[in-house]
């Protein structure tokens, strides 16, 4: 599976009708769920010192590091700006050299939807293709409330799996809110799944002949943003993505 550019991040310390407006909660999941997973994802608390930031944000941690204490998506990306490819790095897997209360962090790749709080990646110890605590997570802020009950809708997608250089994986899922379906591809990936009155979407993915699933979230104003996961058995295929959509169609 081709890979892709971005920043390396390490943690430290239209017919359609309309509800209510979107409000701010946080939407997320991970790949691997297993309870002695290294990887935390969610709501953020209040948090003070070198990560001050507000209660209630898409954030990230591991069990190692302050026993997992989630840090903001958005702290970090201000912390390590974007390169050209918009993805944000550092990185510090293992490294004997680093601070002790750094140590042992792994390896994280991620990227942001457009303009919106809401961020997709991958987490492993090493960052190498062959570690098995290779993971894939999305975390956003402001899921829909407002879903289209009608129409349809095609997503540009981009996609992250075992960095290597080059560019995202890329894409597109087509959305038709009347049918509630969501199907398309990314990159060799293809996706086949049912999207729920809670603004999530579950189905199948597929790669080759390797069988999986498919979750994620919309966020936003009438669905205007999506992320989510792949899991696969083999979990170095686990791919995160994301993306917004076009005008949605009658």
């Amino acid at each position: 599976m081709k890979g892709f550019n971005i920043i390396a991040l390490v943690i430290a310390s239209c017919g359609m009708s309309l509800a209510t407006n979107a409000i701010a909660s946080v939407g997320s999941s991970k790949s691997q769920i297993a309870k002695n997973s290294d990887l935390r994802i969610g709501e953020t608390a209040k948090n003070q010192g070198a990560h001050k930031g507000p209660a209630g944000e898409p954030g990230i941690g591991v069990k190692s590091i302050k026993n997992g204490k989630l840090i903001s998506f958005a702290g970090l990306t201000r912390m390590a700006p974007a390169n050209t490819d918009d993805v944000h790095v550092i990185s510090m897997p293992n490294s004997p050299n680093a601070p002790k209360s750094h140590r042992n962090m792994g390896v994280f790749n991620f990227a942001q939807v457009a303009d919106a709080e809401v961020y997709f990646g991958e987490w492993s110890q090493t960052g190498e293709i062959t570690d098995i605590s290779h993971t894939s997570y999305y975390s956003g802020k402001d899921i829909t409330t407002n879903m289209p009950t009608g129409g349809t809708a095609t997503y540009s997608i981009k996609g992250i799996n075992q960095y290597a250089g080059g560019p995202l994986l890329q894409g597109h899922l087509n959305a038709d809110f009347g049918a509630k379906t969501l199907k398309g591809n990314i990159d060799a990936v293809s996706i086949n799944a049912k999207i729920k009155d809670n603004a999530t979407f579950r189905g199948l993915a597929e790669i080759g002949e390797l069988q999986g699933k498919a979750k994620g979230h919309f966020f936003g104003d009438q669905a205007k943003h999506i992320s989510g996961i792949t899991q696969f058995s083999d979990h170095s295929k686990d791919i995160a993505f994301g993306g917004s959509r076009g005008d949605i169609q009658n």
